[in-house]
C-alpha cells in the first residue's frame, strides 16, 4: 500500500489494483484498471472541490447512491 499527497487534504491510496482519493477523511473517488468511479458531489464546500482534480468533467461522475453502493461493494472485497 502507497499513500501519496495529491494536494493539501486530497490523497491517493495505491492498493494492488485500485486507487483510492480521499479528501480528508471522506472517499471521493475510486479508480481501478478498468474504470475511474468519481462521485457526484454530495458534501462540503471544500471536499466537494477535491472530485474536481481527479474528474473535471462532471457528466462522468456517478450519482451518490451508486457511488455509495459501490463503496460498499469494494469493502466487502477488501
Amino acid at each position: 500500500m502507497k499513500l501519496k499527497q495529491i494536494q493539501p487534504n486530497l490523497v491517493k491510496v495505491a492498493l494492488k489494483d485500485i486507487d483510492l482519493y480521499f479528501s480528508y477523511e471522506t472517499l471521493v473517488a475510486i479508480w481501478t484498471s478498468k474504470k475511474l468511479y468519481c462521485s457526484e458531489n454530495q458534501w462540503s464546500a471544500t471536499t466537494g472541490k477535491h472530485p474536481n482534480n481527479i474528474e473535471p468533467d462532471k457528466k462522468k461522475r456517478i450519482k451518490a447512491d451508486e457511488f455509495n453502493q459501490l463503496v460498499k461493494e469494494f469493502e466487502d472485497k477488501y
